[in-house]
């Protein structure tokens, strides 16, 4: 009902299957409701309890959990360390989108030592996941030499694979080039 797939899009019904769902111990729905949560779709916006939601799910060992309460602690500033646990949990679990962000957390030493070549491990692994945003980020190694030899045939490879997925990063920096 979220969507409207196949359905009349209806918020509320959808908070409700979510909560069942989330009664009967579904961490998916856990990390849905959050999401609702901390939007305000469907439910007044509640970031506490999107948080408490998301700690519930990770409890699950629920990769979206993770990532999601990683961008929560990254976003607030103060618990970067935490960030990276969740992201490191998340990554283990093949997330590709919490390697990715691995990948900036060591390019940029935030929470962690900065580490070019840890970064482009966690980009590489991110892209061989088909993650755009990833193939950006590793482009852009490339294309300065950024731990790695500079290589602008290969940062345009992994522009145009990043932008054939839809990264509108790797659109501009293909614009740029």
């Amino acid at each position: 009902y979220m969507e409207g797939c196949g359905v009349k899009k209806d918020e509320k019904d959808a908070i409700e299957y979510y909560e069942h769902a989330v009664d009967l111990g579904n961490s998916n729905a856990m990390v849905n409701l959050a999401l609702a949560y901390a939007n305000g779709t469907g439910v007044l916006q509640n970031k506490r309890e999107a948080v408490r939601l998301y700690k519930k799910a990770v409890d699950l060992n629920n990769r979206d959990a993770m990532f999601n309460l990683g961008l929560v602690y990254e976003s607030s500033g103060a618990h970067k360390d935490e960030a990276v646990r969740l992201y490191k949990q998340a990554a283990e679990l093949e997330h590709s989108g919490a390697m990715c962000k691995l990948g900036q957390a060591c390019k940029e030493g935030a929470g962690v030592s900065k580490d070019a070549a840890a970064a482009l491990d966690w980009y590489q692994q991110a892209a061989d996941l088909e993650n755009a945003e990833a193939m950006c980020a590793l482009g852009g190694c490339y294309a300065t030499g950024d731990g790695v030899p500079q290589d602008m045939a290969e940062a345009i490879r992994l522009y145009r694979q990043g932008a054939d997925l839809g990264d509108t990063g790797a659109m501009t920096n293909l614009g740029l080039c």
